[in-house]
């Protein structure tokens, strides 16, 4: 769903039993339709149906740090063992 609408996944993570996702835009096209957002970032929450944005003020603070990686040309092993 993210990667297709020109967002690159940034981090995931269950508080209770809602899953949160938070995502960057990858393109300036991308920034703008998703509405320009400041913080350049965009969230979402799990309904159990389908992924819907919420706001920033919304996403919880126990998911603080970023624990995707985005598939590049990168050592991302190195990465990973570096924590």
């Amino acid at each position: 769903m993210v990667g297709g609408q020109g967002l690159n996944p940034l981090a995931l993570g269950r508080v209770g039993r809602e899953y949160f996702l938070a995502a960057m835009p990858k393109l300036c096209d991308d920034y703008d339709r998703w509405g320009r957002p400041v913080p350049p970032y965009v969230f979402f929450r799990f309904d159990g149906l389908a992924w819907r944005r919420i706001e920033v003020e919304a996403f919880p603070k126990e998911i603080a740090r970023l624990n995707l990686s985005i598939a590049g040309t990168d050592d991302h092993r190195a990465a990973v063992a570096a924590g």
